[in-house]
């Protein structure tokens, strides 16, 4: 069983690129901003990376009024290729 990513780590290749203390966050919550928020205070982290998911609301709103902002979305999708009809 492979161990699960943590929710907020150091983010290496952004430090290298932006040249500031950099950090990823993925599935962000509104109860688990507090975490994250911590990990950037401690770290002393300048640009943070965030993913919530699209339908939680609730993450981006406490992400906006911890003073984030939105810049950019992913999506994913998905399709099973060998269920289609030739």
């Amino acid at each position: 069983m492979r161990a699960a990513s943590p929710l907020v780590s150091l983010a290496p290749l952004e430090r290298e690129r932006f040249g500031i203390q950099s950090a990823r966050a993925n599935g962000v919550t509104a109860a688990r901003l507090v975490e994250v928020l911590e990990f950037c205070r401690t770290e002393r982290i300048q640009f943070l990376t965030a993913r919530c998911r699209a339908d939680d609301l609730g993450a981006a709103q406490a992400l906006e009024a911890a003073g984030g902002r939105l810049m950019d979305t992913l999506v994913y999708w998905r399709h099973d290729l060998a269920a289609r009809a030739r």
